[in-house]
């Protein structure tokens, strides 16, 4: 339903005060989203598991490096996988909430044109 001018004159003037008061804390909000923090997180996991697997050919020097870089690219596969399955489930939730409210448009048009 869409806004009314009144309120979107109310929405922009809280939005500037906003600015106005705390720039930081409204870039963030602005640009944060839960797609954008799990993508960082499943990158900063790649990058983990690239490390764990260089410490893992350490074992040539030592059998603690080679024990070590396993349990970080057993934890980053973790991690990445985890954020995979928030991203996906992200995209889903946005897609059958977009399918769910066509749908349920199209049955209440169909409802009314019954009646």
């Amino acid at each position: 339903m869409p806004l009314s001018d009144r309120e979107q004159q109310i929405l922009s003037a809280i939005e500037s005060r906003l600015r106005e008061e705390d720039p930081k804390f409204a870039q963030t909000v602005g640009t944060t989203t839960v797609s954008s923090r799990a993508r960082k997180r499943l990158k900063l996991a790649a990058v983990g598991f690239v490390v764990g697997l260089l410490l893992l050919f350490g074992i040539i020097a030592h059998i603690a490096w080679g024990i070590a870089g396993f349990v970080v690219m057993l934890v980053c596969a973790v991690q990445g996988l985890t954020q995979l399955g928030r991203l996906g489930a992200d995209t889903t939730a946005r897609m059958g909430g977009q399918v769910r409210g066509g749908f349920n448009r199209y049955m209440d048009d169909r409802r009314a044109k019954e009646d």
